[in-house]
């Protein structure tokens, strides 16, 4: 089920507020499996718009959608960065004609590979130390065996962890670690993962059996790979070059077998239960949107009479980085700054309005030589409680800054959010 906010931030959470509304507009005839809130989806388009609509069909070419009033419309995928789903939780129900079913035991994990894939498997002991020897399946259906090199692992975590968002959004770790579940953090050189899985520390080496980890992280880069990567409701991420889903049949998808660890002559499509599918995303080397919550400011300073100002905080979102939102909780002088070539950028400014809110924001960018371009200047209040920003960057730009100035009544409960602020870098 979707996980509800509490006011004033359920209201930062459009993707899944939507879902009861849209959902009592369209009758749609669905699969025992399906549920209508499966359909409600955000797209972010190249020039950063996003567009809330009911999802009907998706493949590598397009994703189709119909609104309220029965009129339909398609996105060449190649128009998107990516499609997404609010997420939720999903109980496995294996698809017809799929064999063998196995029981999810504590050896159960999600892996994390350095191109961007998450597959689940079943941990077993390999014979060559430097490689994970699992057992691939989805949604309880054993899909292959897979002996995938250490050095193309970044994480392995409890198959639960996914469910309870205790996952970590960003790998960058300098040295190997296994954490227990008895809150122990062992770090060193892993040496071999399995049945027993053995690190060397500066205490020498320690080996635990899987049963004992919660997790393991291993110390290498992340690759992404470039194409499209299919996202499900129970953390899977694949790449594919091929698929095909409307809500109502199973979802089918070509795997590319060797970026797996999957060695086979002949391939095959997996299919996955109809309500699988949370979303696709495009991954293109030469061009990516990122999340502008993840970047630290470099200056927060008082703005008006005030000595002192809290610092900014972040709401992060359960469903894409691009979604978490900035809290500036007063009148505040924040300057961030950007990665390099950064193009574009775009957000939501919003003033949670109560009985003294009125208060003048401005945005700014700021070049390399210091020029500064005043990018948008709004008073909120309760009249104007929000104002959208969407615009292209100068290749210079080095900075943005974002300001709140107390308006006629003073500093009391001027308190802007920075929604789903996003740039578009390109490399």
């Amino acid at each position: 089920m979707i996980e509800h906010m509490t006011q004033p931030i359920q209201n930062l959470y459009k993707p899944a507020s939507l879902i009861a509304l849209l959902s009592t507009s369209i009758g749609f005839s669905m699969h025992a499996h399906a549920s209508m809130n499966v359909l409600s989806w955000t797209l972010c388009t190249r020039d950063l718009e996003f567009i809330e609509t009911h999802v009907v069909n998706v493949n590598q070419d397009r994703v189709e959608s119909i609104d309220p009033y029965g009129i339909r419309r398609q996105w060449r995928t190649e128009e998107l960065f990516f499609a997404i789903a609010p997420r939720r939780k999903l109980i496995a129900v294996p698809v017809d004609g799929d064999t063998p079913v196995i029981e999810q035991i504590a050896a159960d994990r999600l892996i994390w590979l350095t191109d961007g894939q998450i597959i689940r498997g079943r941990v077993k002991d390999s014979m060559v130390p430097d490689f994970l020897r699992c057992t691939i399946y989805t949604q309880g259906t054993i899909r292959s065996e897979a002996l995938i090199p250490l050095e193309r692992i970044l994480f392995i975590s409890d198959h639960l962890a996914f469910d309870r968002g205790t996952i970590p959004t960003e790998f960058a770790a300098e040295s190997d670690s296994i954490r227990t579940y008895s809150g122990d953090l062992l770090e060193g050189f892993i040496e071999s993962i399995g049945i027993t899985n053995t690190i060397e520390t500066s205490r020498g080496d320690i080996s635990l059996i899987i049963d004992q980890v919660e997790s393991i992280e291993l110390a290498n880069i992340t690759e992404p790979a470039q194409g499209m990567y299919i996202t499900t409701h129970d953390g899977l991420r694949i790449r594919s070059d091929e698929f095909d889903f409307d809500f109502e049949h199973p979802l089918t998808i070509s795997v590319d077998y060797s970026s797996l660890g999957i060695h086979k002559e002949t391939s095959s499509a997996w299919m996955l239960n109809p309500d699988t599918p949370s979303g696709i995303d495009l991954v293109d080397l030469s061009s990516r949107v990122v999340s502008f919550a993840e970047i630290v400011p470099e200056l927060i300073e008082p703005t008006g009479d005030r000595s002192w100002t809290p610092d900014p905080s972040v709401l992060e979102s359960n469903t894409h980085p691009v979604f978490s939102t900035i809290d500036l909780h007063a009148p505040v002088r924040a300057v961030y700054p950007l990665p390099k070539g950064s193009e574009r950028f775009a957000c939501k400014l919003i003033a949670p309005t109560n009985l003294w809110t009125d208060c003048v924001v401005s945005v700014y960018s700021i070049s390399y030589s210091g020029q500064r371009v005043e990018l948008i200047r709004q008073r909120l209040n309760a009249d104007t409680p929000s104002v959208e920003l969407n615009t292209e960057l100068d290749r210079d730009t080095k900075q943005i800054e974002f300001r709140v100035d107390p308006g006629e009544n003073g500093p009391i409960q001027d308190r802007v959010l920075i929604e789903y602020p996003r740039l578009i870098v390109r490399d």
